[in-house]
């Protein structure tokens, strides 16, 4: 009996225990999806950016001295992406990818982690069914004991053996 309780005890704190944790991570899952998303969506972005800084033009006014000279001399009109490495923002893209990559592995065991707790909720849950169960058997039992006591019957005569 008193472990049954023990077990109870246990049980109701690792329900709220779980509880906390789940909520919190509730809150967690839904803002780190969102900027996973994000990132992804500007990663994907990248060449199509890289490719629009080469056609948007940079005014004159906006040049140095020299370019200014180069320019009225024939060279061709500065853009965006004569400012831009573009070898460099490569760099920068395959860097944030691979940073977003272990982001979403980082997710997908957060994901693992929440599942498990689901489980466990669901296992105590279950644990607690059984617990109810067993409390509604003894009472049952503890019932049949009094009525067989109080119509004059021996409860110590009865045998569990079976007969020869």
């Amino acid at each position: 009996m008193l472990q049954h309780q023990g077990l109870q005890i246990a049980s109701k704190n690792l329900d709220f225990n779980v509880l906390a944790i789940s909520e919190t991570f509730d809150g967690l899952a839904s803002n780190s999806q969102r900027e996973l998303q994000r990132q992804e969506s500007l990663l994907n972005g990248v060449d199509a950016d890289l490719e629009l800084i080469s056609k948007v033009t940079v005014h004159v006014e906006f040049c140095s001295e020299a370019v200014r000279t180069a320019i009225e001399a024939g060279d061709p009109q500065r853009v965006l992406g004569d400012y831009v490495s573009k070898q460099k923002m490569q760099t920068v893209k395959d860097s944030c990818a691979k940073t977003h990559g272990g982001l979403l592995l980082f997710n997908a065991v957060l994901c693992s982690l929440n599942s498990s707790l689901i489980v466990t909720e669901e296992l105590s849950r279950r644990f607690n069914d059984v617990g109810a169960a067993v409390r509604k058997l003894r009472e049952d039992t503890d019932g049949v004991r009094t009525t067989i006591d109080n119509n004059g019957y021996a409860w110590q005569h009865c045998s569990l053996q079976t007969p020869v």
